[in-house]
């Protein structure tokens, strides 16, 4: 998109846009920048200047587009795992859901029979299981990872470290009054 930063008109800015993109298609064509300049009325220089300021919009806007869609993958990868995080999970043993049991206790703390001599027990809830939630904060990790990596936030800092030292050079073997 043209930006009027060097005060040219937008008529002038669309025209030299234009005049860019038919560079930069007489190239694609296999023309010489010689005979685009002869082509368009200027020099081989202008038209190799022109043709590169093209590419290096093309590749901006390319990028950015990139970055758009992978950024957009990313959210709907999110919102997937903030599924996972919002749902209840029970464990699962043999194709059937394990529920938590307690031992019925009698009245002297012994675990009470039935009639049968078998032990009473008590179901409760089902067993939650924590293995997808961790699974899924592990994924929401490594996207979180990707998104910055996209964004660039994790290049490193530049540092500029400084000390007190001084380094000595020797330099043997040579004289150094023959030298001045």
């Amino acid at each position: 998109m043209p930006t009027n930063s060097d005060n040219r008109s937008a008529d002038e800015q669309i025209a030299s846009e234009e005049v860019r993109t038919a560079v930069v298609d007489l190239k694609r064509q296999g023309k010489t920048f010689q005979q685009i300049g002869d082509e368009l009325g200027f020099t081989k220089q202008r038209a190799h200047q022109l043709y590169w300021e093209a590419i290096r919009e093309t590749k901006f806007e390319a990028v950015a587009t990139y970055r758009a869609a992978e950024l957009h993958k990313l959210d709907a990868m999110e919102r997937a795992v903030q599924g996972v995080l919002d749902r209840e999970h029970v464990v699962v043993s043999h194709g059937r859901v394990v529920w938590a049991q307690d031992l019925v206790l009698d009245e002297s703390g012994h675990p009470k029979r039935d009639d049968k001599g078998e032990l009473v027990i008590r179901y409760g809830a089902p067993l939650v299981d924590d293995g997808p939630l961790l699974e899924a904060v592990d994924r929401l990790l490594k996207i979180q990872a990707a998104r910055r990596a996209i964004l660039g936030l994790d290049t490193p800092v530049k540092q500029q470290i400084t000390t007190d030292q001084t380094v000595k050079y020797i330099v043997e073997g040579v004289d150094t009054e023959a030298m001045r």
